[in-house]
């Protein structure tokens, strides 16, 4: 398909699909995501209706996370957490979102695992510990998040999330941590690289993949620079 008619059906379908997304996620769903069922409440990012979740999850489910401590930043609903701890990791789930934590508490308690849970804006209620695994989801879109529900999408006007993000991982990390993100072909991935490179940390990509909805979707490991 030429990239002029690629354009076009993807700004046809986000002009029709991006409203009725909107108006789907006002209401409480129950969400199958890996063979899990969750539920979802309203405000909640959905971990169905994006590929990010799929792919981190795919990723996952490949790794040897048994007995091995593992930090989901921005745990949404909890799917990656829940299916990270059924593979034996020690799992700690933080959300800024208390909407967020319910949900992964209540989804958690249906599935029978046991892992720390925490509201938490990125690190501030997390106390400082290495990790061997850090899996993170984050909002790519510039903007100051305006309502609880928007801090799953908004990464603040000069994309502040990153700098903070970026800024403390050290602290909860250590030489041998798997740090996976996933970003989009709409996030501003050159800048979020920059971002990372300040703070001492470059992006590796692992998989780029062509999606109609978000032009392309990528998971990158994070690892310090190396010099």
């Amino acid at each position: 398909m030429p990239n002029d008619t690629k354009r076009s059906v993807k700004g046809f379908f986000a002009f029709i699909l991006v409203p009725l997304t909107r108006r789907y996620l006002k209401s409480d769903r129950t969400a199958y995501a890996g063979g899990l069922r969750l539920e979802v409440p309203a405000g909640v990012f959905h971990p169905t209706l994006f590929p990010s979740s799929r792919m981190l999850w795919t990723y996952l489910a490949k790794a040897s996370l048994r007995d091995r401590s593992l930090l989901e930043i921005g745990c949404g609903s909890g799917v990656l957490s829940i299916k990270s701890a059924l593979q034996g990791a020690q799992v700690t789930a933080i959300d800024i979102s208390p909407l967020a934590v319910n949900a992964t508490r209540r989804n958690a308690g249906a599935h029978r695992v046991d892992m720390t849970i925490l509201q938490s804006d990125i690190y501030e209620n997390l106390p400082a510990q290495p990790f061997d695994w850090v899996v993170v989801n984050p909002p790519y879109y510039r903007g100051a998040p305006r309502s609880v529900e928007e801090y799953a999408w908004r990464c603040g006007e000069q994309m502040e999330y990153f700098e903070h993000l970026f800024g403390g991982l050290g602290r909860f990390t250590h030489a041998q941590s798997e740090v996976i993100m996933s970003l989009t072909g709409n996030s501003e991935v050159e800048v979020i690289q920059s971002i990372a490179g300040k703070s001492g940390f470059q992006l590796e990509l692992l998989v780029n993949r062509y999606s109609w909805l978000d032009g392309r979707d990528y998971l990158f490991r994070v690892h310090p620079t190396r010099v």
